[in-house]
């Protein structure tokens, strides 16, 4: 069973070669392979890496010395800029999470009707060999 290193790896190198990241393009790069439901929860590559959040050691613009009496209220404007800074970042994290689970979701779907249309067809030609068979 790959891990999420592992999973990591064959997107990152996908992502180098300029191809697009999905299940079943990750699955062939790793060593072992995967299957969707191993790799889809895995592969929250596209979130991780484009979207980092947090402060990353810089310093708050704003905050620091000014005029006496001014630097609590200054320090508490940069603050909120800061917060919903980063809470936009973070909303921004949980939609492209969004966008990339409803992928994982639209290419199991895709892979059900594909089981389904098969089941269908097995259906069929069962049917039909059990009309022979019952045939004098």
């Amino acid at each position: 069973m790959p891990t999420k290193v592992e999973v990591f790896a064959g997107a990152d190198r996908l992502h180098a070669k300029g191809v697009r990241l999905s299940m079943p393009n990750v699955s062939p790069e790793l060593r072992r392979g995967g299957s969707n439901r191993v790799v889809g929860p895995l592969l929250d590559w596209k979130t991780e890496r484009a979207y980092p959040v947090g402060l990353g050691g810089r310093r708050v613009a704003g905050v620091g010395p000014g005029p006496p009496g001014d630097g609590g209220g200054r320090a508490w404007e940069a603050a909120q800029a800061k917060a919903a800074e980063l809470l936009a970042g973070e909303c921004e994290e949980m939609a492209a999470r969004m966008r990339a689970s409803d992928e994982v979701l639209d290419e199991a779907l895709a892979g059900l009707d594909v089981a389904e249309a098969e089941m269908g067809r097995m259906r069929e030609r069962l049917e039909r060999f059990e009309d022979r068979r019952e045939m004098p």
